[in-house]
């Protein structure tokens, strides 16, 4: 089973989360995303979307492009 919800918080700036129960395993999490800012993307995640079961673990990860002029 898989629930998946994402609110839009206006032109840059989302929330979502997933539920994933499987095998008697639930597995649970939030992140914020917010992007815009000439391509970098900022993300703040509680929990481990990877992980069979939840994690506590706050990660807070930045996308930044990169030109590469040959």
């Amino acid at each position: 089973t898989i629930l998946s919800a994402t609110w839009d918080l206006g032109n840059d700036r989302s929330l979502s989360g997933r539920l994933v129960r499987s095998n008697g395993d639930t597995n649970a999490y939030l992140a914020f995303r917010q992007s815009g800012n000439r391509g970098t993307e900022y993300f703040v995640v509680l929990g481990d979307p990877n992980a069979s079961s939840f994690q506590s673990r706050l990660v807070v990860k930045v996308a930044v492009p990169i030109d590469w002029y040959l």
